[in-house]
């Protein structure tokens, strides 16, 4: 251990060994040299069109993501902030909203997530899908058992 604070705070980081703020040691190669940017990420149970994005019909999370952030990474931020999406029958629908060259929203799906199942989809990141800074998230929240209690009664909405 250092023997006085000034090496400390060299040694444990800018906050301590188990602090807010990890040392750039710990972190992946591949994510030393980026920066967390901020996404709008609009969720909603049951189908998102972009009618129901334009008339502000979802909910609204700002997420702070890598552009190597993977899908099963923004699922499980999901699943932290929000109550009611732990049940095991539950699947993301992940899509990107993005303006076209001629300045016309377009709605892009990029994959499925299942609530604890591993899946194809989820390994990918959103830099393979062609996200940029500036897109929109959405995620449609559904389940599927249908005889089950709906989420919009469990969830805090």
């Amino acid at each position: 251990m250092a023997s006085n604070k000034k090496d400390q705070i060299k040694t444990d980081g800018i906050h301590g060994r188990y602090g807010r703020f990890r040392d750039s040691r710990n972190q992946n190669d591949k994510d030393k040299h980026q920066v967390p940017f901020l996404v709008r990420t609009h969720w909603k149970h049951g189908q998102i069109t972009l009618d129901d994005f334009n008339k502000n019909q979802t909910q609204e999370i700002l997420l702070y993501l890598f552009l190597s952030s993977k899908l099963r990474d923004i699922v499980d931020q999901l699943k932290y902030q929000l109550d009611g999406v732990y049940r095991r029958d539950i699947v993301f629908k992940v899509s990107n909203v993005y303006l076209d060259q001629h300045g016309v929203q377009k709605k892009k799906d990029l994959g499925t997530v299942h609530s604890v199942k591993s899946g194809k989809d989820e390994s990918s990141d959103l830099k393979d899908h062609g996200f940029k800074i500036g897109d929109i998230l959405m995620v449609e929240i559904e389940t599927k058992n249908q005889n089950k209690q709906p989420i919009s009664q469990i969830a805090k909405e």
